[in-house]
């Protein structure tokens, strides 16, 4: 069946990097959540511990046990930017630069989250596209890709030390195995066992998406070749997991207790009701979440909405044609129960949370893992009605390239954050907003992010401008790729 396949996925390289581009460009800074996840990172390279005492002082997210400090979060962004932080530490002491300074405490947050979160996310979107690319041609799937990693909340996250994106990355790689492994083009055992390692790797990164790994091990069992190769994905999931019960046994003194078992006191204390603060889901929430003024999905992104008619697309389509021409069987029914069971999923967890505003946030942010595998649908809808999705993607991508050009944590008492926040920001020329550290060391001012063109004196709105040619040449170098992969 691979013989029938190209090589080379044409105009993935330029789909991967029109994705990393916009965190090359703006880096958002700290908050309470990356502080938390970058303060584990430096204790395990600089100190060799779990704790995070010496830098508690500059984040609320974080767990107590026996007089120390830890994070509260699950490790796995931690561990991603530690390894990030071995790497960067050196380079930057050789540059001159120690955590003494404050320049320290911009410049290498901003590499570390980049090698730990925007660049695994721009890969992620690469290897996606590629395999919508075989289901449904280039055209819907770049539509797809730039629905779900340019024009909703996932912008505004892929440059922020959060877990939430990652994770659904992640989830949506392993789906990617799954398929191939079900269509015969990577051995099943293989695809099972890698696709169970990401989804392990996921949970450690987010403890939620273990709903993920669950809804892909029944999508893996409709596939008869996948089933005889279950047993590979446990054992692909084994390693990450063992990390994570090592880690909790050695921070919280058992392999099965997460952080948020040790809450600081007067910290989250609705965290103490229901599974750590998530009940039912409640109907204010859930219209809040999608189509509500303060954290409303469909708001902010109607381009998304195309993963409704998407999945009936799916559910009625049983071939669809390559794009060199060729057809092939897909039994696409179980990709439609994937992906919005996975959205659904995810977003009952988040209107049943406690905190379902997440605080200072752009969207659902809870449900952010369960966004992305909705290019499935997405693409369907896009190979349908590539007009209508490009006529929606145009305000998805300017409102979510407003809050990502401003601050794209709104803040938890604007209740409506593109007026409030975003706008409000973008009219005072304050563009890569960020209003929070990583350290007391940084000063605080609307420039502890940055933009990048500031090192060549653009300032405000005019730091834009040099990213519209770079976005075009990028978008030109995708479509002379696609046609010369084009048969002749």
């Amino acid at each position: 069946m691979s013989d029938s396949l190209p090589r080379r996925t044409p105009g993935r390289t330029a789909i991967t990097l029109l994705v990393l581009l916009p965190q090359l460009w703006i880096f958002q800074g700290g908050g309470w959540n990356q502080n938390s996840r970058f303060a584990l990172a430096r204790a395990l390279v600089v100190r060799g511990s779990v704790r995070i005492d010496p830098d508690a002082e500059c984040t609320g997210d974080k767990a107590e046990r026996d007089g120390h400090v830890y994070s509260d979060k699950a490790p796995g962004i931690s561990f991603a930017a530690a390894a990030a932080l071995a790497l960067v530490g050196p380079a930057a002491l050789a540059c001159g630069l120690d955590d003494e300074q404050a320049t320290w405490w911009r410049a290498v947050p901003y590499l570390v989250t980049l090698l730990a979160v925007s660049l695994p996310i721009a890969l992620s979107a690469g290897l996606l596209y590629a395999e919508l690319f075989v289901l449904f041609g280039a055209v819907a799937a770049a539509l797809a890709i730039a629905i779900i990693f340019l024009a909703s909340p996932i912008l505004g996250y892929a440059g922020l030390l959060y877990g939430h994106a990652v994770a659904g990355c992640l989830l949506s790689t392993a789906w990617v195995l799954l398929r191939r492994g079900a269509d015969g083009r990577t051995a099943a055992n293989r695809a099972v066992a890698l696709a169970g390692l990401c989804a392990g790797c996921a949970i450690v990164v987010e403890y939620p998406a273990a709903l993920g790994a669950v809804a892909l091990a029944l999508y893996a069992a409709s596939f008869q070749t996948l089933r005889r190769a279950f047993a590979s994905s446990l054992l692909g999931a084994l390693a990450p997991l063992t990390l994570l019960a090592l880690y909790q046994w050695s921070a919280f003194g058992s392999p099965l207790s997460p952080g948020y078992a040790h809450l600081a006191p007067n910290g989250f204390t609705g965290m103490s009701s229901g599974l750590f603060g998530v009940h039912a889901p409640r109907l204010l929430a859930l219209w809040q979440l999608t189509f509500g003024v303060h954290r409303g999905l469909f708001r902010f992104s109607p381009a998304l909405l195309l993963a409704l008619p998407g999945c009936a697309l799916l559910w009625r389509s049983h071939q669809t044609a390559t794009s060199r021409g060729e057809s092939r069987a897909h039994p696409l029914r179980a990709d439609a129960l994937l992906s919005l069971g996975l959205f659904a999923a995810f977003l009952a967890l988040n209107a049943g949370y406690v905190y379902w505003d997440g605080h200072a946030s752009f969207g659902p942010r809870h449900a952010l893992p369960g966004i992305i595998l909705l290019a499935i649908p997405l693409a369907a809808a896009a190979q349908r009605w590539p007009r209508l999705a490009l006529l929606l993607l145009v305000p998805s991508l300017l409102v979510c390239g407003l809050a990502w050009a401003t601050h794209p944590e709104a803040a938890p008492l604007d209740w409506d954050p593109i007026r409030d926040n975003w706008l409000a920001i973008w009219n005072r020329g304050q563009i890569g907003a960020s209003v929070n550290w990583f350290n007391s060391k940084e000063t605080l001012d609307y420039r502890s992010g940055f933009t990048l063109p500031l090192l060549f004196g653009l300032d405000g709105k005019a730091a834009l401008l040099p990213l519209l040619p770079v976005f075009a040449a990028l978008v030109w170098w995708w479509r002379r790729d696609v046609r010369a992969g084009e048969p002749q």
